[in-house]
């Protein structure tokens, strides 16, 4: 048979072992032969199989017929997941014993590994790791790498189980192009550039199937790249596993942009789409605890409120826009700009003070220029106030002297 068969005498010890049992679980049968079944159950499992075999002396009553999925110790010390189904044959004098025949789960808890640390919020990269573990198991491959985060040109993430880095240096990559036009490729690893094909083959492929993800505008095109001991299209019975690992891969990646999208609306000024006081004060937390130069600016704005109370609300948002975008141009991306009140921000700065009051001069100059809104302009200034972060500062401490000299500079 093409699947493992033991069978389990009335006191638990093993009195057949055929099938590919030899093969599955990498045993001699004279290593199996007369052992108990507990031995190669994992200690942690050993009570609840006593209590299933147990219920199999029952099952013409209560109607067993689902099979249990158990973790298997082999006798060289690996683990395998099965699903194990038995057939009471206590009476028939060819058997005197339970027939129990396996089918590989590994695929399976894998997968549900997977789900677990994506339930439990673990980072992308360590869920999307253990799927692309599953997704090899799954399809009996040694490799499998995860593509995702493609902007036209490259992919912000690979995640890769079982293929060395090397393998993945390539520019024009098979996966690339199935990103760019929405088709899989299934190709030898001789395809790819030279030093990834060499690196490829010395880890024993031979080919790769490079699978696109279904389009989707709640994410970024991704690529499902599955690496093979030999080169060869997949074959019917591929296609429905396939199918079901990228729904897996598309499941991960939905629920981590969502997630992340919950997180920045709960942490960002959803009209500048600057980060909110709560989390300005959560970033400058973390550089005081680096122990980085931080200087704080604290700006408020000087003659907004008449733009409100002359041309609207809708006109004052604007302005707030306007002000944002010229402030960004004034900043480098590592600085912090965040909006903690009606017309008030706060600047994140690693630099010294006469490099921050460079900044903050020119923050100045540039919001000071005049705005076009409601079909006319307006002109707002702004003030700073700036502190320098000392060691051992606490951020409210930084923030106070920030916002007394904001006070005084106003």
């Amino acid at each position: 048979l093409s699947i493992p068969v033991i069978v389990m005498a009335e006191d638990g010890s093993i009195t057949y072992f055929g099938g590919s049992a030899p093969r599955d679980f990498r045993a001699e049968r004279d290593e199996v032969m007369g052992h108990s079944v507990l031995d190669f159950l994992v200690p942690e499992e050993v009570e609840e199989a006593i209590a299933t075999i147990g219920d199999l002396t029952r099952h013409e009553t209560i109607g067993i017929g689902v099979p249990t999925v158990y973790h298997i110790v082999r006798p060289d010390g690996t683990r395998t997941a099965q699903s194990i189904g038995a057939v009471p044959l206590f009476h028939d004098p060819d058997v005197r014993g339970v027939a129990m025949y396996f089918m590989p789960w590994d695929a399976h808890a894998h997968l549900d590994d997977s789900l677990e640390a994506l339930l439990a919020g673990e980072p992308l990269n360590e869920v999307l790791h253990r799927l692309a573990h599953a997704v090899a198991v799954s399809l009996e491959a040694p490799a499998a790498v995860i593509h995702h985060g493609f902007d036209g040109a490259r992919f912000a993430g690979e995640v890769s189980w079982g293929v060395p880095p090397e393998a993945l240096a390539a520019g024009k990559a098979p996966w690339i192009e199935a990103a760019l036009h929405g088709e899989p490729a299934y190709v030898p690893v001789t395809d790819l550039p030279a030093a990834a094909a060499q690196a490829a083959d010395a880890a024993g492929f031979a080919g790769l199937w490079a699978i696109p993800l279904p389009r989707s505008e709640a994410i970024a095109p991704a690529v499902l790249t599955v690496w093979r001991t030999v080169h060869a299209a997949p074959v019917t019975a591929h296609h429905f596993v396939v199918t079901r690992c990228l729904r897996y891969v598309q499941l991960t990646l939905l629920r981590s942009a969502e997630h992340e999208q919950l997180r920045h609306l709960a942490t960002h000024d959803p009209l500048t789409d600057t980060p909110n006081r709560v989390e300005v004060q959560r970033r400058l937390a973390e550089a005081l605890d680096d122990g980085a130069q931080t200087v704080v600016l604290f700006c408020d704005l000087d003659g907004f409120k008449s733009v409100n109370d002359n041309l609207g609300h809708r006109a004052g948002d604007d302005v707030l826009v306007e002000v944002v975008a010229r402030m960004r141009s004034a900043l480098r991306p590592t600085d912090v700009l965040g909006r903690i009140g009606g017309d008030e921000f706060m600047v994140l700065l690693d630099a010294d003070d006469q490099s921050a009051l460079a900044v903050a001069e020119r923050l100045v100059a540039i919001v000071g220029e005049p705005i076009a809104v409601a079909g006319t302009t307006v002109d707002v200034g702004l003030s700073v106030g700036l502190a320098v972060a000392a060691p051992g500062d606490s951020p409210e401490a930084v923030v106070q002297r920030a916002d007394a000299a904001l006070y005084e500079a106003k």
